[in-house]
């Protein structure tokens, strides 16, 4: 073969690395932005949990109400949440809140039960209780006295809630 074949086939072999890596690239992103999208729809699904656990004891005029909403399968990255980001947009204040775990090999809760942290990517059920004043009991996690609250949540991440009675 002379030369200018030589270069004709190191140039085809050239121009196919670079269509490799191109094809390469486009499937990377994609894979990275399906995933980012599936993280921003189970953070919508947690807020949409709260808010559905809040108002169905905002609107029920019985003071014994008590909510329990479940979200499954929800895909946590690594996070820190606090009670204010739950609290804020609701007439709630934040010490109203609390935070329970399952494991604290994943998640761990601190400060009071006032935040907690996602230490490794996760896919886990979410699991919110909240109660009306006359409804809180007494073992709230860190309320002294949860009376003062007229609503009450606990959010447990892969942890099950007792059912209200």
């Amino acid at each position: 073969m002379n030369s200018r074949g030589q270069a004709g086939a190191v140039f085809r072999f050239l121009v196919e690395v670079i269509m490799g890596a191109l094809i390469l690239a486009i499937i990377l992103g994609a894979v990275n932005y399906f995933s980012q999208a599936r993280i921003d729809v189970s953070e919508r699904r947690l807020s949409n949990a709260f808010e559905n656990a809040f108002e169905k004891v905002i609107g029920n005029p019985d003071p014994t109400t008590q909510s329990v909403v479940l979200e499954k399968d929800l895909l946590m990255q690594p996070i820190i949440y606090g009670t204010k980001q739950f609290s804020s947009g609701y007439d709630i204040e934040d010490v109203c809140i609390d935070f329970i775990s399952s494991s604290n090999k994943v998640f761990q809760v601190g400060q009071g039960n006032k935040t907690i942290e996602i230490k490794q990517s996760i896919q886990t059920n979410v699991f919110m209780q909240c109660f009306a004043a006359s409804a809180v009991p007494i073992s709230s996690p860190s309320v002294s006295d949860p009376t003062n609250c007229p609503i009450y949540c606990i959010i447990s991440f892969g942890k099950p809630l007792p059912l209200p009675a």
